[in-house]
């Protein structure tokens, strides 16, 4: 699985708040930052932490692998063809890359 760069995260950010209809003031206060933090996050200038990855994924209802996974990656995910073993490596590496750079916390819930 490959995962996407603070500039997709980001914009992935973004484009779920602009749906939602939200303001980085409004993501700010749900992530206990300062607006330009959003600004920065949805720049790809600053990397989202794992207690933000998850506040944003359960808020917006995603996965956190929407928000981290690149695209392609999401399809062998969501793929009616997937094989079983790619899925579970997929999910397994998903699992490592989150518990690395964000902790144990983000996996919860």
């Amino acid at each position: 699985m490959d995962f996407a760069t603070d500039i997709e995260i980001g914009s992935r950010v973004a484009q779920l708040r602009e749906e939602a209809g939200e303001t980085q003031a409004n993501l700010a206060s749900l992530l206990d930052l300062g607006q330009p933090a959003v600004s920065r996050i949805e720049r790809g200038e600053r990397s989202v932490s794992g207690r933000e990855l998850a506040i944003l994924a359960q808020h917006f209802g995603v996965p956190n692998s929407a928000l981290v996974a690149r695209e392609d990656s999401l399809v062998l995910l969501r793929g009616a063809m997937a094989e079983p073993e790619r899925v579970r490596d997929a999910v397994s590496m998903f699992r490592e890359y989150v518990d690395f750079h964000f902790g144990v916390e983000a996996l919860a819930g």
